[in-house]
């Protein structure tokens, strides 16, 4: 299908504004940001004018630097979503000209499930993160998560077409024990490395998913891994996306889901996620590509 360009990448912080080391965590994310960041500020239901006017300081400051910000959202550090309290309360400390993204630091369930909450905040966009490994471990959820991906994305812009939609972060663990029963530590200690992070497998599985949620609509994707081939799809230095990027890339599926293909005109890269040779027919090329098992490659 036709897709969207949306600006990918890696760099995000949750940063828990009940932690007095805040402004410290967030300095050391800016700097290291990179190509972006992905903000998620986690505050208490009633927000700390204060700390939000120390936020509004540094990332005035970090902006005249040229700090790129992917988005900047607010969730309640209890139910994991934004209310329109606290987003009234974000958009008076933001800098001018940087949007409020509304939606779930969670996951995709937590957003549909309080959906009228995250509308009534009147955001300028959307953004979710996910992971696959919420419920189990196995390597099999990894490569049939991809194919949720799509129709999470799919059913996202649906439903809000007028703004632009922000996946992340996209994570193989879970950030947070977001069904926990009893207060957690701050700020929310790191999740355990998944022994799969970094290997063939995990670079497969981000280009892949990167293929499912480029729909139209979704203006950026943050991962904890990007490719240099993948990262480069698309113009390298446009301005932070403030809408959807016009349609310019396509995206492509097998009949059973395991091998994906993105391409933006420039470059194709092609991904299985089988665990099996595989061998695909690409337009204009001669012969069959062979695709090991959970390999891509670039042509």
């Amino acid at each position: 299908m036709a897709g969207a360009v949306p600006r990918i990448g890696t760099g995000h912080l949750d940063l828990e504004l009940a932690d007095p080391d805040w402004p410290e965590r967030l300095d050391a994310a800016l700097a290291d940001a990179g190509t972006g960041l992905a903000l998620w500020i986690v505050s208490p239901s009633s927000a700390d004018t204060s700390a939000l006017a120390e936020l509004r300081r540094r990332l005035a400051a970090a902006a005249r630097q040229g700090a790129p910000l992917r988005f900047v959202g607010i969730a309640d550090d209890a139910r994991h979503v934004t209310t329109p309290e606290l987003a009234a309360a974000l958009r008076s400390a933001l800098p001018e000209g940087l949007p409020v993204a509304a939606g779930a630091r969670s996951h995709f369930t937590e957003l549909i499930r309080e959906w009228d909450t995250v509308l009534a905040a009147e955001p300028e966009a959307l953004a979710f993160a996910t992971t696959p490994l919420f419920h189990t471990l196995e390597t099999e959820q990894l490569v049939e998560a991809i194919a949720m991906q799509r129709l999470l994305a799919e059913q996202l812009t649906a439903r809000a077409p007028d703004l632009p939609v922000h996946v992340g972060p996209i994570t193989l663990r879970p950030r947070f024990a977001n069904v926990a029963t009893r207060p957690q530590p701050v700020p929310a200690p790191a999740p355990p490395v998944d022994p799969r992070a970094g290997t063939a497998l995990h670079e497969a599985r981000t280009i892949a998913s990167a293929a499912a949620l480029a729909v139209p609509g979704v203006a950026s994707l943050t991962y904890e891994q990007v490719p240099d081939a993948l990262a480069a799809l698309g113009r390298a230095d446009r301005p932070l996306p403030t809408e959807p990027a016009e349609d310019s890339l396509v995206t492509a599926r097998s009949a059973d889901g395991l091998i994906w293909a993105i391409n933006d005109g420039t470059t194709l890269l092609l991904v299985s996620l089988s665990d099996r040779c595989r061998h695909v027919l690409v337009p204009g090329r001669p012969a069959p590509v062979a695709l090991e098992p959970a390999a891509w490659t670039a042509l």
